[in-house]
């Protein structure tokens, strides 16, 4: 038996979530203590959060990424629509995992972005839409500034939906990448 065989679905589905959060962090983090960009309250909320979701008890697990998503933490965001897209600690709330995933992606998360355009592509949470769904894909999958990685999975996908639209339309939504800027704003 392999440890990966222990590994449930949400289980693996947390961790790529964790990861990417981590890698989109990578320069915010000084030797493993609490990002120096975040207050400590909202730190001990995405500690307590990510405890009490390991712990099985999602309740106290949601409620604390609420917190986080409210103060305007994209990681909590994430977590928060995850948790909602899922059904996890209470009932499955497609439309409002939309909605803040959209919140974290337009402020410049690859995990908001990457699920935002997932949602889209596959009217999850709302209606299906090609072009928003190639737009945010292909902002996941780009890289960034500081040596980010771009998620390869969105990049694949936005490339595959690319291969459905015209020259002219795939233009307007690259230079629509291109302009695009993230929001302060909620």
């Amino acid at each position: 038996m392999h440890v990966r065989d222990n590994i449930t679905r949400p289980a693996a589905l947390l961790i790529v979530i964790i990861i990417a959060a981590a890698l989109s962090m990578a320069g915010n983090v000084s030797g493993g203590d609490a990002p120096a960009s975040l207050p400590v309250d909202i730190q001990a909320d995405l500690d307590l959060a990510l405890e009490a979701y390991d712990g099985g008890a999602y309740g106290e697990a949601k409620a604390a990424w609420k917190r986080g998503a409210l103060r305007g933490n994209t990681d909590a965001m994430t977590s928060l629509a995850n948790m909602l897209q899922r059904g996890e600690g209470g009932e499955r709330d497609t439309a409002l995992a939309f909605q803040w995933y959209q919140k974290a992606a337009r402020r410049g998360d690859t995990v908001g972005q990457l699920n935002l355009g997932d949602m889209y592509r596959s009217g999850i949470g709302t209606t299906a839409n090609r072009v928003e769904a190639m737009f945010w894909l292909t902002l996941a999958g780009r890289s960034g500034p500081g040596g980010r990685q771009g998620n390869a999975w969105a990049a694949g996908q936005a490339r595959r939906l690319a291969t459905s639209m015209s020259p002219a339309l795939r233009r307007q939504i690259e230079l629509k990448v291109e302009r695009w800027q993230p929001t302060a704003q909620p």
